[in-house]
């Protein structure tokens, strides 16, 4: 009977060990990653994204990347391109303009990031809101 009773208490003290490593380990926080894209910058604009800012306060699962392509359309697609290769999880994009924007738009939509255009519109309907 003894080597039964042996055995058993080598598990109870192999399962406790198991319990206390895996309670022990600091669970990986998921960060939320929100693209936002501004073709250009004033004072209204100004005034949302930092309402934005502000809003994450009071969610550290959150991040915000943001960029302003001044203008460029050229700029705003290597931004949005620089945004994907982080890893958003969600891109906010103001067009600078509808047609040259459009396949990029596309891009991210089509691999499954949500789009939500404001303020202006793209050439299509490959976006969420």
């Amino acid at each position: 009977m003894k080597p039964i009773a042996s055995l058993m208490g080598r598990f109870f003290i192999l399962l406790f060990i198991i319990i206390a490593f895996c309670s022990c380990r600091e669970e990986e926080k998921v960060v939320y990653k929100i693209g936002f894209s501004q073709c250009i910058v004033d004072v209204w604009r100004e005034a949302m994204y930092q309402e934005m800012r502000r809003e994450l306060l009071f969610h550290d699962d959150m991040e915000i990347i943001y960029r302003d392509a001044g203008a460029d359309n050229a700029k705003q697609i290597g931004h949005i391109q620089g945004m994907l290769d982080e890893g958003i999880d969600l891109l906010i994009v103001s067009p600078n303009e509808p047609a040259p924007i459009s396949p990029m738009i596309e891009k991210v939509y089509n691999m499954g990031i949500p789009v939500i255009l404001l303020d202006r519109k793209i050439s299509g309907e490959h976006f969420n809101a």
